[in-house]
């Protein structure tokens, strides 16, 4: 369920004329060639965009990872009450069987129920890209030494039981929706070099029902579900439609203790280094990024 708002938040958010009224005031930063920031800014319909909260699993095999991302999840649940105020949709891909969860309910059936909307061709956006970015890293942990016979680090990572089903403490608002995630068709063996699975078909058919210009992608991890998966950054970016990243909603799986660039033990590579080395690939490859805060003063929180 949505959080309650407080009586001095449901004032602010009243007093700015919420609910799809007008339009929303986004700076967008994207990077030039050279990694400079670039700054625009664009006024857009609430009902011109929709959030999608990418892979908010309940656990990740690396323990670092799955606790690191846990202190993002009240951000993300405040986030989206701003959303729901604001008359952003909201649509939830997490790659467990979610959807059993859903059956029979309206955050499933109101996505099934949309007409079919055929596909169009790819336009070739990113035409060639496989992996991920700027860099792939297994885990997380703390390094503290190299392998004896290279340069390369050494994980000495707690491995977990994973789960991929949305974290329970994601909170689920009555008209909030999931795409089927994670349901590939037998025979597909790369969600970015794909075309047409499920979920990238539902979320196509909702965008196009409900006249969608523009994304805003929550979740993790930004180095590659968030610009990968089937419904992600690359693949709505090939149909047309602008893709943004929320920045300060995301965690990548990066070195923590380890420079890529240099190959050598660095303490000072922390997460929010890595991470910000993927924020910055997508500002200059994939498409912008804005700061949640911008949502939360726009509706008044």
């Amino acid at each position: 369920m949505m959080p309650r708002l407080s009586r001095r938040d449901f004032a602010a958010a009243t007093a700015v004329g919420i609910a799809s009224r007008g339009e929303i005031s986004l700076e967008l930063r994207r990077r030039g060639a050279d990694g400079e920031p670039l700054r625009s800014r664009v006024a857009l319909s609430p009902k011109a965009l929709t959030a999608v909260v990418v892979d908010a699993w309940t656990a990740h095999t690396c323990s670092g990872f799955t606790e690191a991302a846990a202190a993002f999840l009240p951000g993300i649940n405040r986030t989206l009450t701003a959303t729901r105020l604001l008359g952003i949709p909201i649509v939830f891909a997490s790659s467990g069987d979610d959807l059993k969860r859903w059956e029979g309910k309206p955050q499933r059936l109101d996505i099934l129920n949309l007409r079919m909307h055929p596909l169009p061709p790819s336009n070739g956006f990113l035409a060639g890209h496989r992996g991920n970015g700027p860099f792939t890293v297994p885990c997380m942990c703390r390094i503290t030494r190299l392998a004896e016979t290279g340069r390369d680090p050494v994980f000495d990572c707690r491995k977990i039981q994973s789960d991929h089903r949305q974290h329970p403490a994601i909170e689920v608002g009555e008209r909030d929706l999931f795409i089927a995630a994670g349901h590939y068709r037998p025979g597909t063996k790369s969600a970015v070099r794909s075309w047409g699975e499920p979920a990238q078909q539902e979320l196509w058919n909702f965008v196009r029902e409900r006249g969608i210009t523009t994304l805003l992608y929550i979740g993790f991890a930004t180095n590659m579900c968030v610009i990968n998966r089937e419904f992600a950054m690359i693949q709505m970016k090939r149909l047309g439609i602008e893709a943004v990243l929320v920045r300060d909603l995301t965690l990548s799986i990066t070195y923590n203790g380890y420079n890529p660039m240099t190959r050598e033990l660095d303490p000072a590579f922390t997460p929010a280094v890595g991470t910000r080395y993927a924020v910055e690939y997508i500002e200059e490859r994939i498409g912008p990024s804005i700061e949640s805060r911008q949502l939360l003063r726009a509706a008044g929180l």
